[in-house]
């Protein structure tokens, strides 16, 4: 549906704009279709890209917006989720929300505390040092159970 409403839209608004000035015009065109294949990529990308977990590493990927290679060896602890606070801004400067995007926020299954902090990726080329993930799965217990038996052995 968003697709279909951002087709939409942008032809009503190519039309409005192109009455003005048919370059502004154009160049709102251009914007909202890049924009459009971004959308498709994400989706696409968020489909075909599962979280990753080797014998030295866990590799993060959601959709193209951001990623996270993290060496098992740098994991302190990896533990379900349970604070109810909100987070401090400080906190959330040293946070990767793994959680795939959502409409509405939902509070992560998941925490992985690093030793040391490691570089995550961000789109566009940005980067962050982070020293906690936040994460949403599918089965949480067997991601956990999974994860804790790869970083004991």
């Amino acid at each position: 549906m968003i697709i279909h409403a951002l087709i939409i839209e942008s032809i009503g608004f190519h039309f409005l704009l192109h009455q003005w000035s048919p370059i502004i015009a154009i160049i709102a065109l251009v914007i909202n279709i890049y924009g459009l294949f971004m959308l498709l990529a994400e989706i696409q990308a968020v489909r075909l890209c599962p979280y990753l977990l080797s014998d030295q590493n866990l590799i993060l990927q959601t959709g193209i917006m951001k990623k996270i290679d993290i060496p098992l060896k740098l994991i302190l602890s990896v533990n379900e989720y349970t604070r109810s606070s909100p987070l401090s801004k400080q906190e959330l400067a040293s946070i990767f929300d793994a959680a795939p995007s959502d409409f509405i926020k939902e509070k992560p299954q998941i925490e992985i505390i690093l030793k040391d902090p490691i570089q995550a990726s961000y789109l566009y080329g940005m980067t962050k040092k982070v020293n906690t993930i936040h994460l949403r799965v599918d089965d949480p217990l067997l991601f956990l159970n999974t994860l804790k038996n790869k970083i004991e052995s």
